[in-house]
C-alpha cells in the first residue's frame, strides 16, 4: 500500500483494518503485523469494537461452513 513496499507498515495496517478487512494472512515475520495492530488497538487509533465486529463475522462464516459446533 505504501511506495516504496513497507514504507510505513503500521499506517499499512490501520488503512487495511479500517477498509473493513476481516482477515489479514501475513506470509511471514506475522509478529510484526501482531506488534503493530496492538499497538493501534491500545492507542486507540483502531476501536476494539472493530476487531469485536471482524471476530464476530469470521465465526459467523466458520459456523455457516459447519467448521464450528455450538456445544
Amino acid at each position: 500500500m505504501t511506495d516504496p513496499p513497507h514504507v510505513n507498515y503500521t499506517w499499512s495496517i490501520q488503512e487495511s483494518v479500517g477498509a473493513r478487512i476481516d482477515m489479514v494472512m501475513v506470509g511471514y515475520n506475522y509478529f510484526e503485523f501482531i506488534d503493530g495492530l496492538t499497538y493501534l488497538v491500545n492507542d486507540n487509533y483502531i476501536p476494539v469494537s472493530r476487531i469485536d465486529d471482524a471476530v464476530k463475522r469470521i465465526l459467523r462464516v466458520k459456523f455457516v461452513m459447519g467448521c464450528l459446533k455450538i456445544r
